[in-house]
Parts: C-alpha cells; structure tokens; sequence
C-alpha cells in the first residue's frame, strides 16, 4: 500500500521532487502502485529532459532525531544496514 501524497525524489540528470497521488481521486480504496503518478507541478517539458524511464524514485521522508542520541524514521526497522 502506499500513502497519497507521500513525497518522492526522482533521481534524473538532476532531483526532480514531487508528491504520489492517485490517477482517480474519487477512489473509495486506497490506490495500487500501478494506479498512482507522481505529481511535480513542473513544466512537462522540463521534466522530459531531466526524467527518463527507468530513473529511480525514492520516498523523501527525512529523519527524525530524538534527544541528540538517535534517529527515528518511517519504516527504519530493517534498512539500516543497506
């Protein structure tokens, strides 16, 4: 499953940052990735020439940092070695 409106960074000839959201808003279910696009409020022009198929996205999600002694982040539990 994955959250609408969870941010995201393409990794093209430069970042490219933007948001998943839902190719139909009036779903009553949450979407499948199949059915989600990533929204960037950018230029589509400018993004062809920074975004090909088969660039990488990843979540954006940042750190938290607890009492100056350690991280928290969403879904941390098992990725800390990779």
């Amino acid at each position: 499953m994955t959250t609408t409106a969870t941010p995201i960074r393409i990794e093209g000839t430069e970042p490219v940052y933007g948001i998943l959201v839902p190719t139909n808003p009036n779903a009553k279910e949450y979407a499948k990735v199949d059915d989600m696009l990533a929204f960037t409020g950018c230029d589509p022009d400018w993004i062809k020439e920074r975004v090909k198929p088969g660039d990488r996205a990843t979540f954006n999600i940042p750190l938290s940092y607890l009492n100056n002694e350690m991280v928290s982040g969403r879904n941390f539990d098992d990725r800390l070695g990779v």
